[in-house]
């Protein structure tokens, strides 16, 4: 996930957001307003670096706890 660029999984999202605005115009019979259009896009844009940068942030934080013990990995507690 690191190897991710921020901007292009932003793009993509966007994309799939405005894809899916289209494509609820089209089942309702509306008429494509740009403005509502530009601001679904940039909706998707700022979703998808905030979880491409929340996911490399939690990946961050896990990667610095070491667990001792590995009987919790295994499920084995041994009570």
């Amino acid at each position: 996930m690191s190897g991710m660029n921020p901007i292009v999984v932003g793009l993509v999202s966007s994309l799939v957001a405005i894809a899916a605005y289209m494509i609820d115009l089209k089942l309702n019979n509306e008429e494509c307003n740009k403005n509502k259009l530009i601001k679904v896009g940039l909706l998707g844009l700022m979703i998808g670096i905030s979880n491409l940068l929340l996911f490399s942030l939690l990946q961050v934080s896990s990667s610095n706890i070491n667990i001792s013990g590995q009987d919790i990995l295994t499920g084995n507690p041994d009570f």
